[in-house]
């Protein structure tokens, strides 16, 4: 799951927050949000569907049993409750859900028979072995489709007379008569960018105003708490905003993370004596967790560099989204662009947009 900061530039006029509620709605992620509306579209993913029940990579977690028969791994039948001891052993292991015992032996948690999630271990029987087994030689393409997409078979649906039930509004199967699939349709938002999202939040009061005028702020988000209020905003009239201000606070705001976190890392390269393995671990954490770069910077002046008033992952102007890159799970960005090409971009967005009249911008927390 990912944050990223978006400019969102909408009309002075209007009521900020319904007007980012307004500009941000066609970008929504259906399968999260669940709002139907006009930005949803069924897709026929038919093909898509069959090339993927063909790919010999896509397999099924398949155990088999001494006398030759196939059983799903996850069938309740293999699994059972920990023992005290295996208990014990388990929740040594850490927060994750799942993980193994100190024998190797997978341990998963579900809601197995109860009304809450509890832990059960791999309980194979004698002489039988898991395997991954193409999904194509275990299962039909009827059966593959309910398993991987979960959808259900709809029956007599004329979507030019009738809205989508709610069983099928995700998307559904329809078969002919001898129960073959004829078609898989998927219901989405293909232009979708967000499944929630918050002014501020993670980039919460980056905008500062010239004396004299005012504007707005969101709220900050988990994280924040320890960010010192000096005054700035998340929303304000481009008219207003002083470029100056931004910058100093930013180059401030840089200063804090160095001598906030500099003493510690000098301390973890020392406590390296050192090692090369050791050393490459405190830069890379370093470089993760408060972006600093030992390859290039020496001193707080490296760290501090070119400072610009205002970046941002991605822009939404004039009903239109820009980014800088495709924005994937953990923060990990595909397809993106080269820093300079998206710089030089958003600055052409935000020179035009102060060419508007009121125009507005606002700093989005926005999530995927």
């Amino acid at each position: 799951m990912s944050h990223f900061s978006v400019a969102v530039f909408t009309n002075g006029d209007d009521d900020f927050h319904e007007a980012v509620t307004r500009a941000l709605a066609p970008f929504h992620e259906f399968e999260t949000t669940g709002l139907d509306d006009e930005f949803v579209r069924t897709i026929d993913i038919t093909e898509k569907t069959r090339a993927e029940y063909n790919d010999p990579q896509r397999t099924k977690s398949m155990v088999r049993l001494a006398d030759g028969t196939l059983i799903s791994a996850y069938d309740n039948s293999l699994w059972r409750e920990l023992t005290d001891d295996e208990m014990i052993d388990f929740k040594s292991k850490g927060i994750f859900d799942d993980r193994e015992l100190s024998d190797g032996r997978r341990v998963i948690q579900d809601m197995w028979g109860t009304e809450i999630y509890h832990p059960r271990v791999q309980n194979y029987p004698g002489g039988s072995e898991q395997i991954d087994v193409p999904v194509a030689e275990i299962m039909t393409f009827a059966e593959f489709v309910e398993y991987w997409h979960s959808y259900k078979v709809l029956d007599n649906y004329n979507s030019l007379v009738a809205p989508i039930p709610d069983d099928f509004k995700y998307g559904y199967v329809e078969l002919d008569d001898d129960g073959k699939v004829v078609r898989v349709m998927d219901r989405t938002n293909p232009q979708a960018q967000w499944d929630w999202w918050v002014i501020g939040g993670r980039y919460s009061e980056r905008l500062f105003v010239k004396d004299g005028t005012t504007g707005d702020r969101g709220k900050r988000s988990w994280g924040m708490e320890d960010k010192p209020d000096t005054g700035g905003l998340d929303t304000a009239l481009l008219t207003d905003i002083d470029w100056d201000k931004m910058v100093a606070d930013k180059i401030a705001e840089r200063r804090r993370w160095f001598q906030q976190h500099h003493e510690g890392y000098e301390l973890a390269i020392i406590a390296a004596h050192g090692d090369e393995e050791k050393i490459k671990a405190a830069n890379d954490r370093a470089d993760w967790e408060w972006g600093w770069d030992a390859a290039t910077m020496k001193t707080e002046d490296d760290y501090v560099g070119v400072v610009k008033p205002l970046t941002a992952f991605a822009a939404l102007y004039k009903g239109k989204w820009y980014q800088s890159g495709e924005m994937g799970w953990f923060g990990i960005v595909t397809d993106e662009k080269d820093p300079n090409a998206w710089d030089n971009e958003f600055l052409a967005i935000l020179e035009d947009a102060k060419q508007q009249p009121n125009m507005r911008l606002t700093i989005v927390d926005c999530h995927i």
